[in-house]
């Protein structure tokens, strides 16, 4: 009965380590979660996903919603948060996808 009190003790242990991760990675999509209600070019220049302004500014193909914005924060094109993280979702790295792809210049 040694061996199952072992099993049992280390699958306990592991099941307590999987709910404090679960609650650390929740805690983390907090904080990278979008924060606004509105995002500009600028905004969204800062989120780590994103490609610089400048290819934001030149290249619609590359804004949220194909560079149709949802609306205008003073003269500047601005989408809603819905918007923005369906963005993120496509701009997320795949699997599949080249690793030089949509990398933001340090």
């Amino acid at each position: 009965m040694g061996a199952l009190e072992d099993l049992t003790a280390a699958v306990s242990s592991l099941s307590s380590r999987v709910g404090e991760l679960a609650a650390e990675v929740a805690e983390l999509r907090a904080k990278v979660a979008p924060s606004r209600e509105v995002y500009t070019l600028h905004d969204l220049a800062e989120l780590p996903e994103s490609p610089s302004l400048k290819s934001l500014q030149n290249r619609r193909e590359l804004q949220p919603n194909g560079g149709q914005a949802d609306g205008f924060r003073g003269s500047q094109k601005a989408w809603y948060r819905a918007t923005v993280e369906a963005w993120r979702r496509e701009l997320a790295p795949r699997p599949d996808a080249p690793a030089a792809t949509l990398k933001k210049a340090v």
